[in-house]
């Protein structure tokens, strides 16, 4: 088993979730693309805070300081993560201004802002896969990767369990 397998299933999860509503995107049903729609909030409402919060907690914080050649590598991935946050904050207020009044002008930006958050978050987690995960298996030791394997584990339990 790879060291980082929680997290990689996490996202694969969210690739999982991306896919569906993107698919749906395809649908002229207004109703379809909606109930997807409440699908993909739904599912990043269960994954991403607690997976983000691991990352950053367990994985980044140890990865950071040996990071000599891209000094900016973690700083980006953050930064990543804050603009993810902000536009799943305004997809969220966006969603319900949407529900309460059912206008095609607010129809259009919902799902222009939706779209635009499933591309950042994929490219995001697909640059985590290909970069930082390979990045942090280069330089950490075997212990520091058992140990981070521990951690990850412990943590999946528990998110699992809830």
């Amino acid at each position: 088993m790879h060291e980082f397998q929680p997290l990689i299933d996490e996202h694969k999860d969210i690739y999982e979730i991306i896919n569906k509503f993107k698919t749906a995107l395809e649908s002229t049903n207004k109703f379809t693309v909606m109930d997807e729609l409440r699908n993909f909030k739904k599912g990043l409402d269960r994954v991403l805070d607690s997976h983000f919060a691991t990352e950053e907690r367990i994985l980044f914080q140890k990865i950071e300081g040996k990071v000599t050649n891209e000094p900016d590598l973690i700083k980006n991935v953050l930064d990543e993560h804050k603009d993810i946050y902000k536009k799943k904050i305004l997809l969220d207020e966006l969603f319900d201004k949407y529900e309460i009044k059912h206008t095609d002008i607010g129809y259009e930006a919902l799902i222009q802002l939706a779209s635009d958050l499933a591309d950042t978050l994929y490219n995001h987690a697909y640059v985590e896969d290909m970069t930082i995960f390979a990045f942090a298996g280069i330089v950490l030791s075997d212990e520091e990767k058992q140990i981070i394997a521990k951690e990850l584990a412990k943590t999946s339990k528990k998110t699992k369990s809830k």
